[in-house]
């Protein structure tokens, strides 16, 4: 079964709260022509949604207190990010 994930527009992603991170990849900017870069929106210490500047994609990332990863979810829809987000956001306030 092939795995399917939304593409998100850039905009989008800083509308929702998502915050800009730089990369100094010499390789990339050699294939690709410009700097990598992420935005990422953290729900908690260990849990954040990374959008990709070269797929548009959104994964969930769960690390641990060392920040090695522990597990990764693929965003599907729209609709699933935005619920996660929620989720999250409810969770984390309590």
């Amino acid at each position: 079964m092939t795995e399917s994930r939304a593409v998100f527009d850039y905009k989008d992603m800083v509308d929702l709260g998502f915050k800009r991170e730089e990369s100094d990849d010499s390789i990339f900017f050699d294939k690709y022509g410009y700097e990598w870069f992420w935005l990422r929106l953290s729900v908690s210490k260990r849990l954040y949604f990374e959008w990709d500047c070269n797929t548009h994609t959104v994964e969930l990332w769960r690390i641990n207190k060392g920040s090695d990863v522990l597990g990764k979810l693929s965003i599907g829809t729209k609709n699933q990010l935005l619920e996660l987000i929620e989720f999250y956001k409810k969770e984390t306030k309590k």
